[in-house]
């Protein structure tokens, strides 16, 4: 990775590739919003895309002095109040329980029937 083929603007955090490949960067350096890359030269297929896009970042975040987020917000997950965990609780009950007020019907088998041995 070389810094010197890319123009940074930590201003508007901006990366321009020297082959004019660009990525905008929104939010924090490291936990950005979204990144956006821009003028793709037609010639550069997927990989080529994504490395310089990774490399882009790379280089912006080693050149940033301080990677916090502009406009004062704090994205520090850690200080963030945690919800309190839930207890389960394990029931051991039958999947299914047929209902007391159930009909009784006549079962459907189809094995066949023996005939009664105690003819009257």
């Amino acid at each position: 990775m070389s810094t010197d083929q890319w123009q940074i603007d930590l201003e508007r955090q901006t990366a321009v590739h020297e082959s004019g490949f660009t990525v905008h960067v929104d939010g924090n350096l490291r936990l950005p919003f979204s990144v956006s890359p821009t003028n793709v030269p037609s010639d550069f297929n997927v990989i080529k895309q994504a490395a310089l896009l990774r490399e882009g970042l790379q280089v912006m975040v080693e050149l940033s002095e301080d990677s916090q987020p502009r406009q004062g917000h704090s994205y520090d997950y850690d200080d963030m109040p945690q919800k309190p965990e839930k207890k389960c609780r394990i029931v051991n009950k039958p999947a299914f329980v047929p209902p007391a007020n159930r009909p009784e019907r006549p079962v459907l088998s189809l094995k066949s029937r023996k005939k009664a041995t105690n003819e009257a």
